[in-house]
Protein backbone atom coordinates (compact mmCIF):
# COMPACT_ATOMS: atom_id res chain seq x y z
CA UNK A 1 0.00 0.00 0.00
CA UNK A 2 1.63 2.97 -1.14
CA UNK A 3 1.42 6.20 1.22
CA UNK A 4 -0.68 8.88 0.10
CA UNK A 5 0.56 12.24 2.52
CA UNK A 6 3.26 12.21 -0.52
CA UNK A 7 0.47 13.25 -2.65
CA UNK A 8 -1.27 15.86 -0.16
CA UNK A 9 0.40 19.11 -2.39
CA UNK A 10 0.42 17.07 -5.43
CA UNK A 11 -3.32 16.58 -6.56
CA UNK A 12 -2.56 16.25 -10.10
CA UNK A 13 -0.11 13.54 -9.51
CA UNK A 14 -2.82 11.70 -7.16
CA UNK A 15 -5.49 11.37 -9.93
CA UNK A 16 -2.74 10.49 -12.26
CA UNK A 17 -2.05 7.43 -10.17
CA UNK A 18 -5.61 6.66 -10.40
CA UNK A 19 -5.89 7.04 -14.70
CA UNK A 20 -2.18 4.67 -15.17
CA UNK A 21 -4.31 2.12 -13.43
CA UNK A 22 -6.92 2.37 -15.87
CA UNK A 23 -4.99 3.49 -18.66
CA UNK A 24 -6.54 1.29 -21.37
CA UNK A 25 -10.39 2.28 -20.57
CA UNK A 26 -9.20 6.06 -20.55
CA UNK A 27 -7.72 5.67 -23.68
CA UNK A 28 -10.57 4.18 -25.28
CA UNK A 29 -12.66 7.02 -24.08
CA UNK A 30 -10.42 9.49 -25.16
CA UNK A 31 -9.65 8.11 -28.78
CA UNK A 32 -13.92 7.61 -29.20
CA UNK A 33 -14.66 10.94 -28.71
CA UNK A 34 -12.12 12.39 -30.50
CA UNK A 35 -13.57 9.83 -33.25
CA UNK A 36 -16.62 11.10 -32.67
CA UNK A 37 -16.13 14.21 -32.70
CA UNK A 38 -14.15 14.00 -35.87
CA UNK A 39 -17.16 12.37 -37.18
CA UNK A 40 -19.14 14.49 -36.23
CA UNK A 41 -17.49 17.55 -38.35
CA UNK A 42 -17.29 15.31 -40.81
CA UNK A 43 -20.91 14.95 -41.09
CA UNK A 44 -21.68 18.47 -42.47
CA UNK A 45 -19.13 18.03 -45.51
CA UNK A 46 -20.89 14.58 -46.61
CA UNK A 47 -24.10 16.79 -45.83
CA UNK A 48 -22.64 19.53 -48.57
CA UNK A 49 -21.15 16.54 -50.75
CA UNK A 50 -25.06 15.06 -51.00
CA UNK A 51 -26.21 18.74 -51.77
CA UNK A 52 -23.77 19.14 -54.45
CA UNK A 53 -24.68 15.92 -56.22
CA UNK A 54 -28.40 16.76 -56.03
CA UNK A 55 -26.76 20.24 -57.92
CA UNK A 56 -25.48 17.84 -60.80
CA UNK A 57 -28.77 16.18 -61.34
CA UNK A 58 -29.63 12.68 -60.99
CA UNK A 59 -27.39 11.58 -64.25
CA UNK A 60 -24.02 12.22 -62.58
CA UNK A 61 -24.34 9.18 -60.56
CA UNK A 62 -22.94 10.48 -57.36
CA UNK A 63 -26.39 11.33 -55.41
CA UNK A 64 -26.32 7.79 -53.52
CA UNK A 65 -22.78 7.20 -53.02
CA UNK A 66 -22.67 10.90 -51.53
CA UNK A 67 -25.86 9.57 -49.60
CA UNK A 68 -24.20 6.19 -48.28
CA UNK A 69 -20.93 8.23 -47.09
CA UNK A 70 -23.41 10.60 -44.95
CA UNK A 71 -25.06 7.96 -43.23
CA UNK A 72 -21.77 6.23 -42.67
CA UNK A 73 -20.17 9.49 -41.19
CA UNK A 74 -23.67 9.50 -39.24
CA UNK A 75 -23.41 6.02 -37.70
CA UNK A 76 -19.41 6.03 -36.91
CA UNK A 77 -20.37 8.89 -34.86
CA UNK A 78 -23.45 7.53 -32.97
CA UNK A 79 -21.23 4.41 -32.16
CA UNK A 80 -18.37 5.90 -30.99
CA UNK A 81 -20.47 8.09 -28.68
CA UNK A 82 -21.90 4.99 -27.62
CA UNK A 83 -18.65 3.66 -26.81
CA UNK A 84 -17.07 6.16 -24.73
CA UNK A 85 -20.12 5.89 -22.79
CA UNK A 86 -20.21 2.82 -22.16
CA UNK A 87 -16.27 2.45 -20.99
CA UNK A 88 -16.89 5.66 -19.58
CA UNK A 89 -19.94 4.58 -17.18
CA UNK A 90 -17.59 1.31 -15.98
CA UNK A 91 -14.32 2.94 -15.69
CA UNK A 92 -15.34 6.44 -14.16
CA UNK A 93 -17.38 4.44 -11.29
CA UNK A 94 -14.48 2.15 -11.17
CA UNK A 95 -11.88 5.03 -10.72
CA UNK A 96 -13.88 6.74 -8.01
CA UNK A 97 -14.39 3.37 -6.09
CA UNK A 98 -10.79 3.47 -5.91
CA UNK A 99 -10.24 6.77 -5.11
CA UNK A 100 -12.66 6.29 -1.94
CA UNK A 101 -11.23 3.04 -1.00
CA UNK A 102 -7.54 4.29 -0.76
CA UNK A 103 -8.36 6.98 1.05
CA UNK A 104 -10.90 4.90 3.52
CA UNK A 105 -7.74 2.69 4.22
CA UNK A 106 -5.61 6.01 4.64
CA UNK A 107 -7.96 7.46 7.00
CA UNK A 108 -8.54 4.17 9.00
CA UNK A 109 -4.68 4.07 9.04
CA UNK A 110 -3.89 6.75 11.41
CA UNK A 111 -3.83 6.75 15.34
CA UNK A 112 -7.00 6.88 17.21
CA UNK A 113 -5.59 9.98 19.07
CA UNK A 114 -5.14 11.97 15.14
CA UNK A 115 -9.06 11.10 15.31
CA UNK A 116 -9.76 12.56 18.73
CA UNK A 117 -8.33 16.32 18.51
CA UNK A 118 -10.83 16.66 15.41
CA UNK A 119 -14.38 17.65 14.26
CA UNK A 120 -16.78 14.52 14.45
CA UNK A 121 -17.58 13.66 10.61
CA UNK A 122 -14.44 15.47 9.86
CA UNK A 123 -13.06 12.49 8.34
CA UNK A 124 -15.89 11.82 6.45
CA UNK A 125 -16.19 15.49 5.17
CA UNK A 126 -12.65 15.70 4.22
CA UNK A 127 -13.18 12.03 1.77
CA UNK A 128 -16.08 13.16 -0.04
CA UNK A 129 -14.62 15.55 -2.02
CA UNK A 130 -11.92 13.82 -3.35
CA UNK A 131 -14.01 10.77 -5.05
CA UNK A 132 -16.24 13.46 -6.67
CA UNK A 133 -13.90 15.35 -7.93
CA UNK A 134 -12.59 13.14 -10.51
CA UNK A 135 -16.19 13.16 -11.87
CA UNK A 136 -15.98 16.68 -12.18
Amino acid sequence: MEDLCQYANRPGAFVGRYLKRRIIPHLVILFSVLGAVTFSVSTDYALKGVVDALGKGPSAGQVWSALALLIAFIAADNMLWRVAALVGAFTFVGVTGDIRRDLFRHMTGHAPSSKATSIPDASAAARRPAGHAYRV
